[in-house]
């Protein structure tokens, strides 16, 4: 008979700057997971579509952004082309006015 696998708990007290439920990603990891992603200036991420389903306050939406716009300039492209290239979403409205 198997034995069914129970989740792990890990606790952690929330701090001031990180209240309960919150995480938030520092900027070396976001920038390894995008670039595993392969979401590079190098590449036309103008025509592509990258979508945020959790903003928070930032973390991976203003470099999202940043080379988001380095892709265009390197395309020699207006910004307006960028318009439907990424999307966000964010429920909190503190976060999002951070973000």
């Amino acid at each position: 008979m198997y034995q069914p696998l129970l989740p792990i708990s890990f606790s952690r007290p929330a701090s001031a700057t990180e209240p309960k439920g919150v995480v938030y990603t520092k900027p070396w990891v976001v920038d390894i997971l995008l670039d595993l992603a392969g979401y590079s200036a190098q590449s036309n991420l103008v025509d592509a579509l990258a979508i945020e389903p959790a903003a928070g306050e930032g973390a991976f939406l203003v470099p999202l952004a940043l080379r988001l716009v380095a892709s265009c300039q390197r395309q020699d492209r207006p910004l307006s082309d960028c318009e439907s290239s990424l999307i966000a979403y964010e429920l909190d409205d503190a976060s999002a006015d951070t973000a």
